[in-house]
Formats: structure tokens, sequence, C-alpha cells
């Protein structure tokens, strides 16, 4: 439950030199309700970072923002310049077929208010994924621009996930992540069945290259070596710690990486 002194946490944060990711992090991660390990936002942080030494600009996406939980931590990577979209169909929930979360719009955005930087960059569209048309993605691109860190958690079926992951390709820049949520969940089978239509039948110009924390991140082809090298890199300094495995996914190697608890 968000209480009143979160609000004055808010004001004392804007004096303290903390990345807007910790404070979420520390402050408000754990009374946003949603599924997500907080250990993901570790790595992300540290590939965020490599994508700023690399020049790669643009802003983030989720379908499926539910409360919030894991968008603003999101949000909270971008900096001054950069956009970001929350797609979420909210109190619509005769599109939500499969009953995959229970969203609100009205909480998500007290907890933006509360917990987000730059609040004036986030956009919302109240929106079942499926429904967008070309017009919709010329349009995001247009007024928007690239995303570099999308998110696809929304409708769990295999239909969803394959239009959602269509959609972040789309708008996904060269060399930026799309992060597909319960790739590996025994109760939404329609995500892995999915992803693997997509790569059995077809040929996406994305490539997976980590896998954990109960997400399948992916990036552009070109940058999926590098990718894959640095996160090897990143989880092996973290060996002491964590599990973690080389495997080979669609024909792509992949680190397997398992958070500590």
């Amino acid at each position: 439950m968000i209480e009143e002194k979160d609000k004055e946490n808010v004001l004392e944060h804007d004096l303290k030199s903390e990345s807007s990711l910790d404070f979420y992090l520390k402050n408000g991660f754990q009374k946003v309700e949603g599924w997500c390990n907080y250990r993901i936002f570790y790595f992300l942080k540290y590939i965020s970072d490599v994508q700023k030494t690399l020049l790669i600009n643009g802003g983030t996406c989720e379908i499926g923002v539910h409360h919030g939980k894991f968008f603003i931590g999101l949000h909270n990577l971008t900096t001054e310049g950069e956009l970001s979209l929350a797609i979420d169909v909210f109190e619509d929930q005769h599109l939500n077929i499969d009953r995959s979360g229970k969203g609100s719009l009205e909480q998500f955005k007290t907890n933006i208010s509360l917990f987000a930087s730059r609040q004036e960059s986030i956009q919302i569209m109240k929106k079942d994924s499926l429904a967008l048309s070309i017009k919709d993605l010329l349009d995001m691109e247009s007024n928007i621009g690239k995303f570099r860190l999308f998110s696809i958690d929304g409708g769990h079926t295999q239909q969803h996930t394959i239009n959602d992951f269509k959609v972040a390709e789309q708008l996904v820049c060269n060399g930026g992540l799309v992060i597909v949520d319960d790739y590996l969940n025994q109760n939404w089978p329609g995500v892995g069945e999915g992803i693997a239509r997509l790569f059995l039948l077809d040929s996406p110009r994305l490539a997976p290259f980590m896998i954990g924390a109960s997400k399948l991140l992916f990036t552009t082809f070109s940058f999926h070596q590098e990718y894959f090298k640095l996160t090897a890199d990143w989880v092996k300094s973290r060996s002491n710690q964590e599990s973690f495995k080389i495997v080979s996914m669609y024909g792509y190697n992949v680190v397997s990486w398992i958070p500590t608890k």
C-alpha cells in the first residue's frame, strides 16, 4: 500500500544524487503490485549504460504494464529527451481474454506520480495491442521515435505473443532490447509457443542472447554477438553468487542466468 510518506520521499529525492532507478527499487518497487524479480534491473542498468556508451538512443515501451512495476523501472533508465510509452487495456477487461493481469489506469497513474522520473515524458495508450494498426505504428515512430528498451508482457496467448513481438520488431532501434516475460512460465505456455512459431516458421530480425529472471531478452541481429559476450562477462563476474550456463536457443548462443532469490 502506498502511504502519504511516499510523496515526501519523492520530493526529498530531488535533493539526492542516487539514480531514479535506485530510488524506485528502494522506495517503490515492493509497493507496486506486479510480478517481477528486481534483480533483472541490475542487468538492465548494465546494458543501458552500454547502450549510452555506444550512442544508442531511444525511449522505452511496454505492452501490458498492469500497475507499472516493471515499466517504472524501465522508464527510470531513460535520460532527458527519451520518451516512454505504456500500452494496456487497463479496465477494458473484456479484451483481456486470457486474464493475464488486471490493470488499473488510475493506480498506474498514481504509481507513476510517486516513483517515475520525468513524468512529462511518459505517454499512455489504452488499447488492445492486437488492434494496433499500421498507422498506429507509424504514428508511434513519428511522434516518439524508436525504442531501445521494449517489454512484452501483455496478453499471454500465442496470438498476442506473435503480434506483440512483431510490433516490437518494428519499433525497436538497432542495438535495442526486446524483453519477453514468462517465456518458460508453465502457467502461460502460449508465450513459449508464440516465440517458437516465430523462430521455427519465420526469420525474425531479432536474436535471443539472455534468459533469466523469468524473461527472455533479444536484440537486433547485428548486435547479438556483442551483447552475448558482454552478458557472459557480466554474469561471470557474479558467478560466486549466482548460477549461469551458456546454452543454444534457435541457433543462437544465449546466457542462461539464475539470479539469487
